[in-house]
């Protein structure tokens, strides 16, 4: 299963959350694959990744460690860097668009990846405001979907708890949802969840609870998931492993790969 997490802007925890659920996801025993597509490289760092990325790498013609394997309780975590570098990303992705070599090594490099992983869970930490049809997201979903055509994708949506960030969420969702129609994206998308998250304390959790139910309605989001804000989440940058978990990315995991019901909210 592939899990794109997205969001319509940065600061509302995404990749926090896609580090997060896909150690989860490794601890019940899954074999998981963490793709970092945001350029900040916030996921990769946090792995201990600190060199250049796939991409990079293949443009300036190098070699770099931009992979890694954890072993995590019966399950393991493989994270790569394909992009991660910072401001230069448009230009990288420019050279890969004008040469052919350029972009078959990097499809090359990065379905030996895949193919040779065999996993089970495929978690994408993307950059704010992706679109299935953005060519830096087509490049890596094109070559994944050749090789396995009928992977399910569960897309999960993050948001911040203000009015105004559920809102633009829901815009966001319904773009993206109407991008798979008009533009003939294929992405097997099996359901999609909608995460509010960092929620401060003392907030009216029953309005938020709402402000959801009112969201999974307007939109086609098959689970919902409310987040506290945690002090000692906030800028962390410290080993993976020691990372603090919300109780309910634990209970998001488990839904994910147990199952769970239509209209579901983890709370």
């Amino acid at each position: 299963m592939r899990i794109p997490i997205l969001s319509v802007k940065g600061g509302v925890g995404k990749s926090t959350l896609a580090l997060l659920l896909a150690r989860e996801l490794s601890l019940m025993g899954g074999k998981v694959l963490l793709i970092d597509r945001d350029q900040v490289g916030f996921s990769s760092y946090l792995c201990g990744i600190e060199e250049k990325g796939l991409v990079a790498s293949i443009v300036d013609g190098e070699t770099h460690n931009y992979m890694t394997t954890l072993t995590m309780g019966q399950g393991s975590l493989t994270v790569l860097k394909f992009y991660g570098d910072g401001p230069r990303f448009k230009a990288d992705l420019q050279q890969i668009l004008s040469n052919r070599d350029i972009e078959s090594t990097v499809k090359r490099l990065y379905s030996d990846i895949i193919t040779r992983g065999k996993f089970d869970y495929v978690v994408l930490d993307n950059a704010a405001l992706t679109f299935p049809t953005d060519e830096g997201v087509r490049l890596e979903m094109e070559t994944y979907l050749q090789h396995f055509p009928s992977e399910p994708s569960l897309r999960l949506f993050v948001s911040d708890p203000s009015t105004q960030g559920i809102n633009s969420t829901l815009n966001y969702i319904e773009f993206v949802n109407s991008y798979d129609i008009t533009s003939g994206v294929h992405a097997n998308v099996s359901g999609q969840v909608l995460a509010i998250n960092m929620v401060p304390p003392g907030s009216n959790l029953e309005l938020l609870l709402n402000a959801l139910r009112d969201a999974m309605k307007r939109v086609k989001i098959s689970l919902g998931v409310v987040i506290p804000f945690m002090d000692n989440l906030f800028q962390y940058s410290n080993d993976l492993e020691e990372m603090p978990l919300p109780p309910q990315i634990r209970d998001l995991a488990r839904a994910i790969s147990k199952g769970y019901q239509l209209g579901e909210i983890i709370k």
